[in-house]
C-alpha cells in the first residue's frame, strides 16, 4: 500500500475528478477478504473490497478515496455501479462448481431509497443470471441516514427478490439495537472495537457475548470482524454459529477465493 493520500479535510474538486476518471480508466479493482464458519475456519463467503492502483502513485490505502465516497453521493454511486458489475463479471468468470458461497458488499443506506439499487442489481447482476441469495448487501454504518418508511420497503423488496441483507460495523455506526426491531436483516457485523479487548478484559468480553446473545435470539447470523490473533481466532472459534472475517483467517486477496 502506498501511504500517500489524495485526501485531506475535505476532498477538492480537483480529488473528485481524480476519482472519477480513476473509475472510467479501470483503475480501482477489487479484492476479496473470505468470511468464515469461526468454528471450522472454512470460507463461507468473502467481502468484496475496493481498491485503487493509481498509475503514478501505486497502491493507495483505502483513505485516499473513501472520504469522497462519503461526501459526494454522485461518485459514490459510480463506485457502487463498479462493485456490482465486477462483481458480476468475476462471478461468471468463475467454474459452477466453485460457485457455493456468497460475496458480500457496501452500500450506503440512501443508495435504495427510489430503487436505485433493486435496478442496478436487476439490470448488471440478474441479468447475467446470478442467484440473488448468492449476494449480500451490506448497509454502512456511517452514513447518518435515518430508518425511514422508503428505506424499510427496500430492504422488503430486496429480501423478496432473494438478496440477503447485513448491517455493517454494527456497535460503533449509526445503526442501533431499536433499528434490529423494526426490519428484518440476514445478518449482522459486529465492529472490529468490540473485538479489540477480547478475551482480555472481562467487561469487552460480556458486551460481545451480549450482543451474539441477542442476535442468537433474533435468529440473525453473526459475522464477528476484525479477528487478527490467535487469541482472539482461539475465542470466536467456541461460539456457536457465529461467522468471522480478518487477517487471523485471511487478508485481502485478489480474486474470488474457492468457496
Amino acid at each position: 500500500m502506498h501511504s500517500g493520500d489524495l485526501a485531506g479535510t475535505a476532498p477538492s474538486l480537483r480529488q473528485r475528478n481524480r476519482v472519477l476518471q480513476g473509475l472510467a480508466n479501470r483503475e480501482f479493482t477489487l479484492a476479496y477478504q473470505p468470511i468464515v464458519d469461526a468454528r471450522g475456519a472454512s470460507a463461507v463467503g468473502a467481502e468484496a473490497l475496493l481498491r485503487w492502483h493509481h498509475p503514478e502513485r501505486g497502491w493507495l490505502r483505502p483513505g485516499a478515496f473513501i472520504q469522497t465516497l462519503e461526501q459526494d453521493p454522485a461518485i459514490a454511486w459510480e463506485a457502487t455501479a463498479f462493485v456490482v458489475k465486477q462483481i458480476a463479471a468475476d462471478l461468471s468468470a468463475l467454474p459452477a462448481t466453485r460457485r457455493n458461497g456468497f460475496v458480500s458488499f457496501n452500500v450506503y443506506p440512501s443508495q435504495l431509497l427510489g430503487g436505485k439499487l433493486r435496478q442496478l442489481l436487476e439490470s448488471h447482476y440478474l441479468a447475467r443470471g446470478h442467484a440473488p441469495e448468492a449476494l449480500l448487501i451490506e448497509l454502512l454504518e456511517t452514513e447518518p441516514q435515518p430508518l425511514c418508511d422508503g428505506l424499510v420497503e427496500e430492504i422488503r423488496r430486496l429480501r423478496a427478490l432473494g438478496f440477503r441483507i447485513a448491517i455493517d460495523d454494527f456497535g460503533c455506526g449509526s445503526w442501533s439495537l431499536l433499528d434490529l426491531a423494526r426490519i428484518e436483516v440476514d445478518a449482522v457485523k459486529l465492529a472490529r472495537e468490540l473485538l479489540l479487548h477480547v478475551p482480555a478484559v472481562g467487561s469487552a468480553t460480556e458486551i460481545m457475548l451480549g450482543a451474539l446473545r441477542i442476535l442468537d435470539g433474533l435468529g440473525t447470523q453473526a459475522i464477528i470482524e476484525g479477528v487478527e490473533t490467535p487469541e482472539q481466532a482461539a475465542w470466536v472459534a467456541a461460539i456457536p454459529r457465529a461467522w468471522a472475517q480478518g487477517y487471523a483467517f485471511s487478508r485481502p486477496q485478489p480474486g474470488l477465493p474457492k468457496l
